[in-house]
């Protein structure tokens, strides 16, 4: 990522759009960098408003279960908020080494920006990294003067506790139904916007609906919207353009009883959870029989409500998947 490219700033009826106009991946192309562009829930945005008051970004891990929520979105965004000098890091490439000979210089030596420097480590949380999470600790207390680290991770136990206390996690993308109605909106607005600069024409209705039955994973709207827009409109075709409802497969290892496979099919969908069991309950209960209808909304319902609770969302769906293929009994069989 090439934080030192400065974008566009394009006006349109529906509000002011930056723009990257070299990229050609509307996720790519169109990605925020300003705070009033990021799709985020009320109480999530005013804390980070305020910390672009104080002139620095605080160390901080950005953690979220859903992907596309924008987590390196915005903290590359607080960076260029208050004009730090960024370093971004894949998390995968962070070892004790990698520590050693790039970010140890990159925050020894002194910079003119206003808000310092900022390390962005993307997905830290990747298995065999425990060694350099170890080793960021003393990284940090050593460079806090001059340097903040901004942690991303989509797995919350796969960042080291004594890194979580240096870098104090916040949950992000937890909307209140209020806040989820809110940024809805939100993302249709900044949908329409992009269409208008792209010239390509758009049923409203059907908009909203795309966005609904995909929210909240931004960045698979604006991507399928890039693509299904090389067509001139969007229209009703574009409602089966979504990411992971392709269930067929998991529908026929529930019947054949057949867990060891459904067990890894099934953790692809834990980061997709609301728009996955949905999608999965909608097929399901045409199906099956009058009583397992009944079985199949109390089983979903209860793995539902105990879902922000899970520690581990990935057993906690294939929990789920063992509960409907030991209960549910299939029309025709």
């Amino acid at each position: 990522m090439d934080l030192t490219i400065t974008p566009e700033i394009i006006k349109t009826s529906r509000g002011n759009i930056s723009q990257f106009p070299k990229e050609f991946m509307w996720d790519q192309k169109y990605r925020p960098t300003t705070i009033a562009e990021c799709i985020l829930p009320a109480g999530d945005k005013k804390t980070m408003m305020g910390m672009i008051k104080t002139g620095r970004v605080e160390n901080m891990t950005l953690v979220s279960d859903s992907p596309g929520t924008g987590k390196t979105t915005l903290a590359t965004v607080l960076g260029r908020e208050v004009q730090a000098e960024i370093l971004f890091v894949n998390g995968a490439d962070c070892k004790i080494d990698y520590i050693r000979n790039v970010l140890v210089p990159f925050a020894s030596s002194m910079t003119m920006a206003p808000g310092g420097k900022l390390i962005l480590i993307d997905e830290f949380d990747r298995p065999g990294l425990k060694d350099a999470q170890m080793h960021m600790r003393s990284f940090i207390e050593a460079h806090s003067a001059n340097c903040s680290v901004a942690i991303t991770a989509n797995n919350i136990n796969g960042i080291h506790p004594a890194l979580l206390s240096r870098c104090p996690p916040v949950k992000f993308g937890s909307p209140t139904p209020a806040d989820r109605q809110a940024m809805m909106k939100e993302a249709i607005v900044r949908c329409m916007a992009i269409l208008e600069v792209e010239k390509v024409e758009y049923d409203s209705k059907v908009l909203a609906a795309f966005v609904k039955k995909n929210f909240p994973d931004i960045r698979s709207i604006i991507k399928t919207l890039g693509k299904y827009g090389k067509r001139g409109t969007i229209d009703a075709g574009i409602l089966s353009e979504v990411v992971g409802t392709d269930i067929d497969h998991i529908i026929a290892l529930l019947k054949a009883k057949n867990y060891k496979e459904l067990r890894s099919e099934v953790i692809k969908y834990a980061s997709e959870y609301d728009t996955f069991v949905a999608k999965l309950t909608d097929t399901i209960y045409p199906i099956v029989t009058k009583d397992s209808r009944v079985a199949l909304i109390q089983t979903v319902g209860e793995n539902n409500a105990q879902f922000g609770m899970a520690a581990n969302k990935e057993i906690h769906l294939q929990y789920l998947m063992m509960s409907l293929m030991l209960s549910m009994a299939w029309e025709g069989a």
